[in-house]
């Protein structure tokens, strides 16, 4: 793997004058966080009508068998065994293979899902409220984290057929529901970015540029440049997903110590680089 001076050129806004305060260490970059949990036994609880809407057996076991990537309290499941190749496999002894199982489960379960949704779609904008909070939450999980964490998951056909059906779902999301109503940039920044809208993410944070001095305004650069430099433009170039993995490490442990006037950037930090704790943590 390369070091981070390999990774950032002299000219890359990632390499910012953070790095005088906060040295990373390019053995860090080597040791991801893994992105499956051990699984435990799901709870019998009531489900809420609109839930039982959802009744694609497919898409069903794929939320149960990386429910631990979601807070335990954020979705509700049915009880119900995994079925098939996913309940013989033990995601600690072969991880990668664990991965490409439940992607597959991604890629069919939200295609089906999707149509699904369009072909019944009201005029009701709450019918599938619970249904889009899921899917909503999983485009974020495997749009910003997925390549975050695992150099076996970086093959053809894996992340780049989940960020396909990330961006088929994200702009059917956003042309048919009404965004968070909100006056506030920020606010509309962190929206914008837990809905897939990148562009104008990288919109509210040029125009937060000009009115801070120029330590955030290094901060502000670096995250235009991770935003603009993004795998969902280029899903099947590997290279740039891997390069994107490293320019997050060292982007976030370069980060300084901020004042609580700026501790949303740190939000915003975590948001873009993948920081699976803190999305989840979002619902």
């Amino acid at each position: 793997m390369n070091s981070g001076s390999e990774v950032l050129s002299s000219n890359n806004p990632l390499q910012i004058s953070l790095s005088s305060t906060i040295p990373f260490r390019s053995e860090d970059l080597d040791t991801p966080t893994r992105i499956v949990s051990k699984p435990s036994n799901p709870k019998q609880k009531e489900m809420p009508p609109t839930f039982l809407q959802l009744e694609d057996p497919v898409f069903r076991e794929f939320i149960l068998s990386t429910r631990t990537l979601f807070k335990e309290d954020a979705i509700i499941f049915e009880q119900y065994s995994i079925i098939n190749d996913l309940e013989d496999i033990n995601p600690y002894a072969n991880l990668p293979y664990y991965i490409q199982l439940c992607a597959t489960r991604y890629s069919q379960a939200l295609s089906q899902l999707l149509d699904s949704l369009v072909e019944n779609q009201t005029d009701s904008t709450n019918s599938y409220e619970d249904q889009l909070m899921i899917i909503k939450s999983m485009y974020i999980i495997w749009s910003f984290l997925e390549f975050n964490n695992s150099n076996d998951f970086l093959k053809p056909g894996t992340i780049s057929t989940q960020l396909e059906y990330a961006v088929k779902f994200s702009a059917w999301y956003r042309s048919n529901f009404s965004e968070l109503n909100s006056n506030l940039d920020l606010d509309a920044l962190e929206n914008h970015l837990l809905t897939g809208n990148l562009e104008q993410a990288v919109h509210i944070l040029n125009s937060l540029d000009a009115t801070h001095d120029h330590v955030i305004k290094n901060i502000l650069d670096g995250l235009v440049f991770m935003l603009t430099h993004h795998p969902i433009y280029d899903p099947y170039n590997v290279d740039i997903i891997s390069r994107y993995r490293e320019n997050a490490n060292v982007f976030i442990s370069n980060m300084p110590p901020l004042s609580e006037q700026y501790q949303w950037l740190y939000d915003i930090a975590r948001i873009i680089c993948g920081d699976e704790h803190f999305i989840a943590s979002k619902y």
